[in-house]
């Protein structure tokens, strides 16, 4: 029994994106299409800047996954979820549990040895760390502001309308993206 394993270009993971989001886009807008009417100004923005945070860390995530490992890449993705509490702490002012700190710096301390590995001198190689680490930690940082944005604008608006509006804008601004990488097309192992 062989095993092959294929490899999608970007612009091929943008295209299944754009895809996938699209139906969930759509999915969803037939679902909750009776809270659709009553979108407010504010509901649209809320909507829109989500979809743009959740496009935007998609990117950089994609991107990042060109320079990476995968494990290395969902680990740094993963950051978000810690990022959080530092960033409501350090932005908004909330206070951090003394657990979700603890959390917090075996979370970095555990970024720090996964990404920067000892050098053979002594010390650590800063070197190490590749491009795609630093692309994928931004999107970390930018799941981490959607996750936050996500908390305001459940708390504000219907959550209905958040979902539809976040997965449509992000669904429109990747498909946007899709013709800015090379052509996207399908290879079938062993075909």
């Amino acid at each position: 029994m062989s095993s092959s394993r294929t490899r999608w270009s970007t612009s091929q993971v943008l295209l299944f994106k754009a895809i996938r989001l699209t139906l969930a886009a759509v999915t969803l807008a037939v679902v909750f299409h009776r809270e659709l009417p009553r979108i407010s100004r504010g509901a649209l923005q809320a909507g829109a800047l989500l979809g743009f945070l959740l496009w935007f860390g998609s990117e950089l995530q994609i991107s990042g996954l060109n320079y990476t490992m995968p494990s290395k890449s969902a680990f740094l993705t993963g950051m978000a979820v810690v990022l959080v509490p530092v960033f409501l702490a350090v932005f908004w002012k909330r206070k951090i549990g003394v657990w979700s700190s603890v959390g917090v710096v075996l979370a970095f301390v555990g970024l720090y040895l996964l990404t920067v590995p000892a050098s053979g001198h002594g010390g650590l190689n800063l070197e190490s760390i590749s491009r795609g680490d630093l692309l994928t930690l931004g999107a970390a940082v930018v799941f981490a502001f959607h996750i936050i944005s996500m908390g305001h604008a459940t708390r504000a608006y219907y959550w209905q309308q958040i979902a539809v509006l976040q997965t449509a804008t992000a669904a429109l601004l990747m498909i946007a993206a899709v013709p800015v990488g090379p052509p996207a097309y399908v290879v079938w192992p062993g075909g």
